[in-house]
């Protein structure tokens, strides 16, 4: 495809991206690995990634690890732009509606709440994606 026909899409990115990121899994490690490595997730003290991304997946509501799960979801949603029920099943057998709810809380609480502002940023830098969410 001739990135001059189409201007309105970043063609070099997307492929970037698509090269990048070929499971959404290993989007789900990335985030996190971020929220492990931030000490945003503090459960104990033998935890490692997997096991960050075993409680992403569960039933588990402690505020850490639901705003690390919505999180995931976003930038789930936002890089492979697969269905709401796929990822519902990636991370635990959630619902679509489980999904919305979680995209739609997370970018509410980006627009409001600076730490998450800066979580955010610093997750687009990781995963390499531009930022669409509009906050001050």
């Amino acid at each position: 495809m001739n990135p001059y026909i189409i201007p309105a899409l970043n063609l070099f990115e997307i492929n970037v991206q698509l090269r990048m990121y070929k499971t959404s899994d290993q989007v789900l490690f990335k985030v996190a690995e971020y929220y492990f490595k931030n000490g945003n997730i503090n459960i104990g003290e033998d935890m490692d990634v997997n096991s960050i991304i075993a409680l992403l997946k569960s039933k588990i509501r402690k505020k850490e690890i639901v705003q690390a799960r919505f999180a995931a979801a976003y930038f789930i949603h936002d890089i492979m732009n697969i269905s709401l029920k796929s990822i519902g099943k990636i991370l635990g057998g959630r619902d679509h509606s489980s999904i919305i709810h979680a995209k739609d809380t997370y970018e509410n609480n980006v627009e409001i709440y600076k730490e998450e502002q800066s979580h955010h940023l610093a997750l687009c830098e990781l995963l390499v994606v531009e930022n669409k969410l509009k906050f001050k």
